[in-house]
């Protein structure tokens, strides 16, 4: 990969972005910091990437990532897996039927305002899919904080190419439900595509490049086409391209229907041990065979077969099997999974008008892409005895979405490289009445249905419609291929607009009126109208004024006074007047229309109030997050500070400076204040542990400062008396190298070294005298402080500036060679002596130097 702080310019205010590749399973975050390359955040644990999962521990409180995924065989009802596959979706959907399915032990509601699904939570609460989303996007922020340092907003989160238009909407209000701001969404694929290419532009020429990225992930299936190039822009300047040519999918095959492969295997096995049960109806042994499956699966990628041993899965009874690859690879068969990889590769090389051979590349990312048998299917597929991992499949998507999130933010400046995205899905335009609808550079047609964007048009991308119509108009957006609604415009004005005009006796209309409406495809993958409008073009009388004959009695004169020229009845020199005359002309009057948006669908996206409260509630979580992680803060200084003390107790040190009864009172309080932490403190708050803290500081504070005074004293004492002898050297020098320092204040220096080394001596004294478990008799502190005034002396006299030399007197400068040579000195007997006073003058002394002063 290119270096990329030479790529990545950022101002010394602007703020970090970030990328999210928010998987099926895993949650991986790249970011970027001003002055700083791309990398990936690395979470409490310093690991690469967490579980996408958020829950609550035994005691209610909210927990993240791996600590979540870590409960799922304890508390597998509090645990929220999956959630991306919630959004948008009711409760009657396949999606939602999959957890019960695949035995997630969830109970779901019917929310009557959007009729999305509810995840129901203990007795009395719901989350909505937004929500457990937003979750899994606090801690992406949380982690992103504290990698940086500083606070994280701006960011482009990865989602799959197939997510309709209130799924899209429902990942933007879980970001800004989790305090984020969404610069815009990407699609997995894409963002593998955009590391891929910008990694690798040097490599591109002209000529295009044919890669087929090969995506299998933990929720689904996906493979694109992407045609990478050069192209010259502006100034020659070439850069590098892509463009999206085909994308399919199939929503239903990821790999967690693999896991499920292997759970069922599982769970088969430990059915024998029972008699007449099924451990699928136990859910707490399902979470523990669910978490096992998953690392089956994974060590069946890269073994033959695997010694499974579960301990306790349900009612006291372990599970000890071995399973072979054979046994996982005949059960997918028969479950059908492996037939389902190619249809998506086949339909992906027909929509980018590619054969096999075309492909110059196969690119093999998603974590389900290791199980052996589907790289041999892609292999199988494009005849192929290898394929391509050029890029790291784990970590590519995060730091491909990080890296546009730096082109979208006007932080960062991130060299050219066009991205042509494609939106998979068709979509329609339906009218309320059979208007005349024509498309730009189309040709005008008839009918309630229009094709508006085709399969695989770019975006963002806007398109214009223009319509003749005397009234306002109902029109409805839907998908081609099953006819799903996605939203109504209701555009309004244009009879308001019509009539206006109609009344104008000044105007007449002529043609009809036509309605102008701009959709936009906006880079989220949601559509808006950008721009509306009425152009009616009206026929409208004038005044204007001609020159005629003044003899022509048919024409009256102009009735203006500033008409005439030379003649006082408008007749100029020619005889030509000037009179008033009536005239027509077409003129195209436009009008701005309004066009209010309404979602359709059948479930509706929630509306401003239920994300402020969805706010209001994660707010309230993160502050309870927060206040416990300042009470384990404080907790844990006062667990180290007991335990840490306790064992200086024992040190040497620590003995001359203590009798032994007042380190047995010591120990006796730490240990009491252990006790008191582990039982009756155990759940108090900082201020409990701070005040604990507090009362132990008080009474192991004499012992401590004896014991940091008797460590730090001699280094202390040894500094300062070089520092004084250093000060009497110089000032013995400077008798005569310094005569700027006169002799009085060289005494008063003198006197200050005197008068500190009498100080000094005395206390040190007074030290010996006393037993090491005594009171110091002088701090370390206060021989620093006492040595200061005489340090700020010492600097203000080497800082004083030398005297300027005198100039002759003027009549000596300017007297003949006979009588005032001996005032300027000739060249034979004064001018080396002048000379060598001016040297002098102009030296700098050779001053010692002193790190003290």
């Amino acid at each position: 990969m290119r270096a990329l702080l030479p790529l990545l310019l950022a101002s010394a205010a602007s703020a970090a972005v970030i990328g999210i590749d928010f998987g099926g399973r895993f949650l991986k975050v790249g970011i970027i910091q001003p002055g700083a390359g791309i990398e990936l955040v690395l979470n409490e644990a310093s690991k690469r990437k967490s579980s996408a999962a958020a829950g609550f521990n035994s005691q209610g409180e909210r927990v993240y990532g791996d600590e979540s995924q870590n409960l799922l065989g304890k508390l597998p009802q509090q645990q929220f897996v999956l959630a991306k596959l919630l959004l948008g979706k009711p409760v009657d959907s396949a999606e939602v039927a999959s957890f019960t399915e695949m035995l997630h032990p969830y109970e779901f509601l019917h929310d009557e305002d959007t009729r999305a699904a509810l995840v129901r939570h203990g007795a009395n609460e719901t989350f909505r899919g937004e929500e457990l989303v937003a979750f899994v996007l606090s801690y992406a922020k949380q982690i992103s904080e504290a990698h940086a340092g500083s606070a994280i907003k701006d960011c482009v989160i990865t989602i799959p190419p197939y997510f309709d238009h209130i799924q899209r909407a429902a990942m933007i209000n879980a970001a800004a439900i989790a305090g984020l701001n969404v610069l815009s969404l990407m699609h997995e694929n894409t963002a593998f595509a955009f590391k891929y290419g910008f990694d690798k532009e040097s490599e591109f020429s002209p000529e295009p490049t044919n890669v087929v990225f090969y995506d299998l992930g933990a929720t689904s299936f996906k493979v694109s086409v992407v045609s990478f190039s050069t192209t010259v822009g502006k100034k020659n300047k070439t850069t590098g391209a892509m463009s999206v040519l085909g994308v399919a999918c199939d929503e239903t095959l990821g790999g967690r229907f693999f896991d499920q492969v292997v759970l069922d295997i599982l769970a088969d096995k430990f059915n024998e041990q029972l008699k007449g049960d099924d451990v699928r109806k136990h859910s707490r042994a399902i979470g523990k065979l669910r978490k096992e499956a998953e690392r089956v699966k994974d060590v069946l990628s890269a073994n033959q077969q695997f010694q499974v041993a579960v301990e306790s899965v349900h009612d006291d009874r372990d599970l000890r099997m071995v399973i072979s690859r054979n046994d996982f690879e005949e059960r997918a068969e028969a479950a059908g999974l492996w037939a389902r990889l190619r249809a998506p590769l086949a339909e992906a090389l027909r929509q980018a008008n590619l054969t096999k051979e075309e492909v110059h590349r196969v690119e093999v990312v998603g974590g389900a892409t290791r199980i052996p048998r589907v790289k041999e299917m892609a292999k199988e597929f494009f005849g192929r005895p290898q394929l391509d991992a050029s890029i790291n499949g784990d970590e590519a998507a995060a730091l491909g979405a990080t890296l546009y999130a730096a082109k979208l933010s006007t932080s960062f400046r991130l060299r050219d490289f066009a991205i042509t995205d494609a939106f998979p899905r068709a979509i329609n335009i339906r009218l309320a009445g059979g208007e005349e609808v024509e498309e730009e550079g189309e040709a005008a047609g008839k009918g309630k249905d229009k094709l508006l964007f085709k399969a695989n048009s770019k975006f963002p991308h806007k398109k214009l419609i223009t319509m003749t119509r005397a009234e306002d108009l109902f029109v409805t957006l839907a998908y081609r291929d099953d006819g799903s609604p996605i939203a109504s415009f209701n555009i309004t004005g244009v009879g308001a607009a019509v009539e206006r005009m109609a009344k104008d006796p000044t105007k007449t209309q002529v043609g009809k009126p036509k309605v102008s409406v701009t959709f936009a495809l906006t880079s989220n993958g949601l559509l808006e109208v950008s721009k509306a409008e009425l152009a009616l073009e009206m026929l409208e009388k004038y005044d204007d004024f001609e020159l005629v004959p003044s003899n022509d009695t048919s024409a009256a004169p102009a009735a203006e006074p500033n008409a005439t020229a030379n003649g006082s009845n408008g007749t100029n020199s020619s005889g030509m007047v000037k009179v008033k005359v009536e005239r027509e002309r077409k003129r195209l009057h436009y009008t701005t229309l309004a066009a209010a948006k309404a979602p359709l669908g059948a479930v509706l996206p929630i509306n401003a109030s239920h994300v402020a409260a969805c706010i209001a509630r994660n707010k309230r979580m993160l502050a309870d997050e927060e206040a416990r992680r300042r009470d384990a803060e404080v907790k844990n200084a006062l667990e180290a500070f007991i335990i840490d003390t306790r064992d200086r107790l024992g040190d040497e040190a620590v003995g001359v400076v203590s009798t032994e009864e007042e380190r047995e009172a010591l120990r006796a309080l730490l240990d009491a204040a252990e006790e008191w932490l582990y039982e009756e403190g155990r759940s108090l708050g900082a201020p409990a542990y701070a005040s604990k803290k507090g009362e132990l500081d008080g009474a192991t504070a004499p012992l401590l400062l004896r014991l940091s005074e008797m460590e730090a004293r001699p280094a202390v004492v040894s500094k300062a008396r070089e520092a004084v002898n250093w000060t009497r050297t110089i000032l013995a020098a400077w008798a005569e190298e310094r005569p700027e320092v006169t002799a009085a204040e060289r005494a008063h220096a003198a006197a200050m070294c005197d008068n500190f080394t009498a100080w000094l001596d005395g206390v040190l004294e007074e030290q010996a005298a006393l037993p090491a478990h005594a009171p110091p008799a002088f701090l370390s502190a206060a021989v620093t402080a006492k040595l200061e005034p005489l340090e700020k002396e010492v600097r203000r006299l080497i800082k004083k500036p030398k005297p300027k030399p005198k100039k002759p007197p003027a009549n000596a400068t300017n007297g003949s060679a006979a009588n005032g040579s001996a005032t300027n000195g000739s060249a034979a007997n004064g001018s080396a002596t002048g000379g060598e006073e001016a040297a002098a003058d102009g030296e700098e002394p050779d001053l010692p130097k002193h790190d003290e002063l």
